[in-house]
């Protein structure tokens, strides 16, 4: 890894983590090792000091790349995403590194952290998901919410439509 892309490494490890578990930024700055059970791969969204959820505290399973992920990391104290000087990730900073990211590709739209809770959440959908877990997983206390935040891709409804066929 060249000397300039090290600092984004912790970025792109975020930005995975936020992918696999629909995380808003908030609550992944402030995941701490206190909240991760890397043998069963239960985490918890809890409030700490200085920090409230948005909603409401929750726990949820997180999948295998998720906690695999946590598995590989080396110092296992205090918040989970740090970055290279050792401190708590800021949402700010995130989303700065979001946007970084984003135009070397050319994808100049994508410039908040909550679309990739967006994506997450699409993801779910488009793979059979049923909504109440959704929002279990989310911390959304409505199916309305939840549904907010599914977007399918015209390749989801197409494959959709041809799962029914009458002859």
């Amino acid at each position: 890894m060249a000397k300039s892309d090290k600092p984004m490494k912790v970025y792109y490890q975020a930005f995975k983590f936020l992918l696999n578990t629909g995380l808003r930024s908030g609550e992944l700055c402030n995941l701490t090792w206190d909240d991760v059970d890397l043998e069963t791969g239960l985490i918890k969204i809890q409030p700490k000091e200085g920090w409230t959820p948005k909603r409401n505290s929750r726990e949820f399973y997180i999948n295998e790349s998720s906690l695999e992920a946590l598995r590989s990391f080396d110092n296992r104290e205090g918040c989970v995403f740090k970055d290279l000087s050792g401190r708590q990730l800021d949402p700010s900073a995130l989303r700065k590194a979001l946007i970084e990211v984003a135009q070397a590709p050319g994808l100049n739209g994508l410039t908040l952290v909550h679309d990739l809770r967006h994506t997450f959440s699409s993801l779910m959908q488009m793979n059979g998901v049923d909504p109440g877990t959704m929002a279990a997983i989310l911390g959304h206390r409505s199916y309305d919410v939840t549904m907010i935040y599914t977007h399918r891709t015209q390749e989801h409804l197409r494959k959709s439509i041809n799962k029914i066929g009458i002859g």
